[in-house]
């Protein structure tokens, strides 16, 4: 899968009656892929070991050149390169806000091992009966939003990671629960103090206070 180390190797053999040894090197050639050269041993075999052979099928060609005493060859095959999986992890913060409160919602996206390609792209996280939101990845494979938009009442939070060439998308849900916001009422009057008989006016200020929960985050990786 992508990034994944992958490792050629050619033996070449001398045909009969033939007794020479082949020494030097071996060129392999992958299509949009990287050349690379390995040096043949004791045994006539090279080796080469890459990680950045994209995605997708490949043709390899394997060139031995030759030496003085023996003639060159060359064989041929592919390799196949997969996306690697990935895994969306989904936090809420806080998970019980009152109305009107900031919610940050955050997307953890991590590469499947052996896997080594990097996540990145965009990840939409989706409140049922509220916004769609949209986040980029930064580069430790973490999206955040924030948004005081979501309606009192609870709902349920998707955070779903398209993937890229070479990273398979996934996506992690959640919940969040939005209360009512508590308030708090002060009356106030003037003028104050007032004398017999004279117009006073009352003026009752209601403020909404936020309410103060520890986070818990809501995750379920798939």
């Amino acid at each position: 899968m992508c990034g994944q180390p992958v490792t050629l190797c050619a033996q070449v053999t001398v045909a009969a009656p033939s007794t020479c040894t082949p020494t030097g090197t071996v060129t392999f050639t992958i299509a949009g892929g990287p050349t690379l050269t390995g040096t043949l041993d004791a045994t006539g075999q090279a080796c080469v070991t890459t990680t950045a052979i994209p995605v997708g099928t490949h043709a390899v060609t394997a060139t031995y050149a030759g030496n003085t005493g023996v003639a060159g060859s060359s064989a041929s095959g592919s390799v196949t390169v997969g996306q690697a999986a990935s895994t969306t992890a989904l936090t809420i913060t806080p998970a019980s806000p009152v109305c009107g409160q900031s919610v940050t919602l955050c997307a953890q996206v991590t590469t499947t091992s052996p896997g080594t390609c990097a996540p990145t792209g965009t990840v939409t996280f989706t409140i049922a009966g509220g916004p769609t939101l949209t986040g980029t990845l930064n580069g430790s494979g973490q999206a955040c939003v924030t948004t005081s938009a979501i309606p009192v009442g609870t709902h349920a939070v998707t955070a779903t990671y398209g993937g890229n060439t070479g990273v398979a998308g996934s996506s992690a849900s959640g919940s969040v629960t939005v209360g009512q916001a508590s308030t708090t009422t002060t009356l106030t009057s003037s003028p104050n103090p007032s004398t017999p008989g004279q117009n006073v006016t009352f003026t009752a200020t209601v403020t909404a206070v936020p309410r103060r929960r520890a986070s818990r985050p809501g995750t379920s990786p798939s």
